[in-house]
């Protein structure tokens, strides 16, 4: 299909949803691998409709990102280019309500951040951080800044996978 397109002078990339759900369903091992709400839960209701994420602070998630980036140019060796749909993090994140990512890998990745930064948060328990996003609005936007590294660091790795096969 490729090839067709580009006799007709059209250009063909390769789509992918980083975050949404749909990757545990390829990566069953992802299962356990989705952002937790305020609450705990697996989705949030939003003006966008219930929303599912998977955990950019889990490093298997960041691990088949990678994969399955690796593998469509592996495999789309004439594709001009890879367009990231999606890629940002949570679907309502300015509301604690509707915050995702709240997870065990996150408090921890979330604690190391503070550290690197030095702000005095040091969340000892998932509860704690739930708590605190809760209870004061500079926890909450360090963990949203933490959450941009996050996405931000994710892209740069997706851009490293891609300089391997000279993609754009």
């Amino acid at each position: 299909i490729t090839n067709e397109a580009h006799k007709r002078g059209i250009k063909v990339f390769g789509g992918f949803v980083p975050f949404t759900n749909g990757l545990e369903r390829t990566f069953t091992e992802l299962n356990d691998a989705r952002a937790l709400s305020i609450t705990g839960a697996t989705s949030v209701s939003t003006s966008q409709g219930s929303v599912e994420m998977l955990d950019p602070a889990n490093p298997l998630v960041q691990q088949r990102i990678q994969d399955t980036i690796d593998d469509v140019l592996k495999h789309n060796p004439d594709l001009d280019g890879i367009s990231l749909d999606y890629i940002r993090f949570g679907a309502d994140n300015s509301y604690v309500n509707t915050v995702m990512g709240v997870t065990e890998a996150a408090r921890i990745g979330f604690n190391e951040y503070c550290a690197t930064n030095s702000y005095e948060h040091n969340f000892t328990t998932l509860e704690a951080l739930r708590s605190g996003l809760k209870s004061s609005s500079t926890t909450f936007n360090r963990f949203n800044a933490y959450q941009q590294t996050l996405i931000t660091n994710t892209v740069k790795n997706i851009k490293e996978v891609c300089k391997v096969y000279e993609a754009p």
